[in-house]
């Protein structure tokens, strides 16, 4: 007698979508950081401080160079300023003693003459300004 063996095959057929599958999507770079700086208006200080509006080097006819300044109190209250100083590179010029207020919220304008004596004018043309006040007395 002959034995036979049969094998069983079993097909499993699945159902599969016709279309491919959508591409991957690209993923956006995670965002950089920033600082407060990079973000931020610059705003106006909060305490009272001058501005330079003009400077006029000193030329042939004069030998003195003016800056005009202009004082501000972005404050609530009144404010008096004691002292106030030109500074460049090539020399300072500081006012003492010549009072005056600035009310809330207030300006006020200021020129200073500046003689050869006080410093190196060929650089006044980089002056910034430097104020001592005190508010609400």
């Amino acid at each position: 007698m002959k034995t036979m063996s049969f094998a069983s095959v079993v097909l499993v057929v699945g159902c599969a979508s016709a279309s491919p599958p959508p591409p991957p999507q690209p993923t956006a770079p995670p965002p950089t950081p920033t600082t407060a700086t990079e973000t931020a208006e610059p705003t106006e200080p909060t305490t009272p401080y001058a501005k330079i509006l003009e400077i006029e080097p000193p030329g042939k006819d004069d030998a003195d160079g003016h800056v005009k300044m202009l004082f501000i109190n972005p404050t609530g209250q009144d404010c008096r300023f004691h002292a106030y100083s030109v500074v460049w590179p090539g020399g300072k010029k500081r006012i003492d003693g010549k009072n005056f207020k600035v009310p809330a919220g207030g300006r006020r304008q200021r020129s200073m003459r500046i003689h050869p004596n006080d410093g190196d004018t060929s650089t006044l043309s980089e002056a910034r300004t430097e104020v001592e006040s005190d508010c609400g007395n």
